[in-house]
């Protein structure tokens, strides 16, 4: 039997080793603030607190990733990473503390990491999220050519009695919506056969790569909104995330609102109707909050663009979560 080695096997720990330096030059905070080589370790400010809670939320891309290998481009899955994990803890109230991520490959690639590495760590340093440490993982079993995959996790910290959720909304509460970005990273796999083609995925880059949008910059703020009850991240399932922050009495009764064209385009390829699309993508809708006044966001947020939602009602026994005319849409 010849001689078999690590290297042989499909797994080059000396180029692991090498991003490993790379990073730590380049993320100072990958090797965090107490100087541990085996854990992150992060101070907890008690201090600021009378009941702090820790709010921990974790996920990926999706096959987003796929569409990034296909372009070679992997800018912007680090915004993306961070993202979908950064705007759930947003939703309970929290305020970040770090984020880690685990990043898995059959072979690595220079290029492709450092790609996706310094993406993330400018995703963090504009959310005020620092980047403490992560996972790199070459596993030629698993991962073929190009592929890769991403996990993040990311931990905030909240007052208890400040906490956002279903236990705070009432009966007239006013149903608001920060834009979203665009597609974020929800509903891949259908897009890509949607534009399966090399004509239409090269002609529509630019839409289907724009990151996810960062809500990070309400964190200073959500503590200070009055009259704030409870948010919602509309990722996948897309408006059936209403249903996790209202309570079973209650219903989401919305109106109309101005889809932008990429949904439409979808929509229209697809053949999908109204209630099928809104299930699965976000259709213009990034955060959903419910508030006691609207006039309140508009005051903090002057240059935002707000979609007026609806408003929260009684739920009859024949209610969902919630209900929009569809027909009004196509008006």
């Amino acid at each position: 039997m010849k001689k078999m080695t690590y290297r042989k096997s499909g797994v080059d720990t000396k180029k692991a080793e090498q991003l490993v330096q790379w990073i730590k030059k380049y993320n100072p905070h990958s090797k965090n603030i107490l100087g541990s080589d085996y854990a992150s370790l992060w101070p907890l400010p008690l201090s600021k607190y009378k009941e702090p809670v820790l709010a921990s939320s974790t996920d990926g891309i999706g096959t987003k990733v796929k569409l990034a290998n296909y372009f070679s481009d992997w800018s912007g899955l680090g915004q993306d990473l961070l993202a979908m994990c950064l705007n759930d803890i947003i939703c309970v109230g929290a305020k970040p503390l770090f984020f880690l991520d685990y990043y898995a490959c059959g072979h690595l690639n220079k290029q492709q990491a450092q790609s996706f590495l310094k993406g993330l760590k400018k995703a963090c340093e504009i959310a005020n999220c620092p980047l403490v440490g992560g996972e790199t993982a070459e596993l030629p079993s698993l991962y073929k050519n190009k592929d890769i995959d991403c996990a993040g996790f990311c931990v905030g910290i909240v007052e208890k009695s400040k906490i956002l959720g279903s236990q705070l909304v009432q009966e007239k509460d006013h149903i608001v919506a920060f834009k979203s970005s665009g597609f974020h990273s929800n509903g891949y796999s259908l897009l890509r056969k949607v534009y399966k083609s090399p004509f239409l995925l090269n002609k529509k880059k630019k839409t289907l790569m724009k990151p996810t949008r960062l809500y990070s910059f309400l964190s200073p703020f959500l503590d200070q909104i009055p009259g704030l009850k409870a948010i919602a991240h509309i990722t996948g399932g897309g408006l059936d995330n209403l249903s996790r922050i209202l309570p079973k009495h209650l219903h989401a009764k919305l109106n109309k609102w101005p889809v932008p064209k990429n949904f439409l385009e979808v929509k229209q390829k697809a053949q999908l109707n109204w209630k099928e699309l809104l299930q699965t993508f976000n259709c213009g809708l990034g955060l959903i909050v419910i508030i006691k006044s609207k006039d309140v966001l508009y005051r903090l947020f002057p240059t935002e663009e707000f979609i007026d939602l609806g408003k929260v009602t009684k739920r009859k026994r024949s209610d969902k979560a919630w209900s929009l005319n569809f027909k009004s849409m196509d008006s």
